[in-house]
């Protein structure tokens, strides 16, 4: 079965605009994930979650990108972006039903050693 790179959601959210230009520069210039990782020194793994706005990228990434694919300063302007945002775009449907509810309730399970015993 061929490997079927992840679906990206470029309107999802600034993170999400990075890493779907990271994949179509990356593209154009007919390059794997792999090959991109060894010209730019980061983990092959680390590059995809970027690319899937699973992780945001280290401040040093947005120069080299615009350094390999001569996009003169597109991805140190997304990464400003990007970096402002309070939170991923996967969580935003969790937020929205947040702020419509009317009551949260959360149940922890915990143990306190020595509560309950006798002498």
């Amino acid at each position: 079965m061929p490997f079927q790179p992840r679906e990206l959601f470029p309107d999802r959210s600034a993170r999400d605009l990075f890493g779907a230009e990271i994949r179509r520069h990356r593209e154009k210039a007919d390059m794997s994930l792999r090959r991109l990782s060894e010209v730019l020194n980061y983990s092959k793994s680390h590059l995809a979650r970027i690319e899937a706005a699973e992780c945001l990228p280290y401040d040093d990434l947005p120069a080299k990108l615009d350094a390999c694919f001569g996009t003169d300063g597109l991805f140190a302007r997304l990464y400003a972006l990007a970096k402002n945002e309070p939170f991923p775009g996967k969580y935003r449907r969790m937020i929205e039903l947040e702020r419509q509810a009317a009551i949260i309730e959360q149940y922890v399970s915990a143990t306190f050693p020595g509560l309950l015993q006798t002498p």
